[in-house]
C-alpha cells in the first residue's frame, strides 16, 4: 500500500483568528489546483484529511477534479503545542519542540504525545482501508508530518520540518516501511 503525504497549501495567517480556522491564500489555492494535476494526487483512491479548515481546502481542491473521496480524520489535526494559540519566536521555539520531544507549547502535546497520536491514527486508517485501496491521501501539517516521516528517513524532524513547503508530498511504502519521496524535495 502507498501513501501520499500531503502538507497543507499556503495559508493566510491572521492572528486575530485561532490557526486552526486558517484558510488558503490566493496563491495556495492556486498551488493546490496545480498539485491536482501531480500524477500520485490521481493516484490516490480516498484522500484522508485533518479537520483544519487550511487542510481541508486542500483536501477538496486536490479532490474534485479526481473524483477522490474524502473522509475527514479530527486526530490528523496538528500538534496541540502549535494550534492552542499565538506565540513569539515561532521557529526557534518550534525547534526546541522538535528537538526535545517532552516540551510543551501552550500546554499542548509534546512532540512525542504527538507523534503517538499520529502514529497511531495512521495505523487505524491503514488497517481499516488496505484491503480496499492500495493507494490513499493523508493532508495534514507540517509539524505532525515531519515528526512521522522522521522516523522513515535519516533526517531529523526539525531538519524536515525546515525543508517543507506549502504544499508539498512524501510518498510512504506502506508494506516496506520506507520513503519513496520525501518533503522537501521535487
Amino acid at each position: 500500500m502507498q501513501l501520499i503525504l500531503v502538507r497543507h497549501s499556503k495559508t493566510l495567517q491572521e492572528k486575530s483568528k485561532s490557526n486552526l480556522l486558517w484558510q488558503l491564500s490566493s496563491e495556495g489555492i492556486q498551488l493546490a489546483d496545480a498539485l491536482s494535476q501531480n500524477q500520485l494526487i490521481k493516484n490516490i483512491e480516498c484522500l484522508y484529511t485533518s479537520d483544519q479548515t487550511k487542510a481541508l481546502q486542500t483536501a477538496l481542491l486536490l479532490a474534485k477534479d479526481n473524483y477522490i473521496p474524502i473522509k475527514i480524520f479530527p486526530q490528523l489535526t496538528e500538534a496541540t503545542s502549535i494550534t492552542n494559540g499565538y506565540f513569539e519566536n515561532y521557529e526557534s521555539r518550534v525547534t526546541q519542540w522538535h528537538n526535545t520531544k517532552e516540551d510543551r507549547i501552550n500546554n499542548g502535546e509534546t512532540a512525542k504525545e504527538a507523534l503517538a497520536r499520529f502514529n497511531e491514527t495512521i495505523k487505524n486508517i491503514v488497517e481499516s482501508s488496505q484491503s480496499i485501496y492500495p493507494c490513499i491521501g493523508i493532508v495534514s501539517h507540517a509539524n505532525v508530518l515531519s515528526l512521522y516521516t522522521a522516523q522513515f528517513e535519516d533526517r531529523t524532524s526539525s531538519e524536515i520540518h525546515s525543508h517543507i513547503r506549502m504544499p508539498d508530498i512524501a510518498v510512504l511504502d506502506w508494506d516496506e516501511h520506507r520513503l519513496i519521496k520525501r518533503f522537501g524535495y521535487d
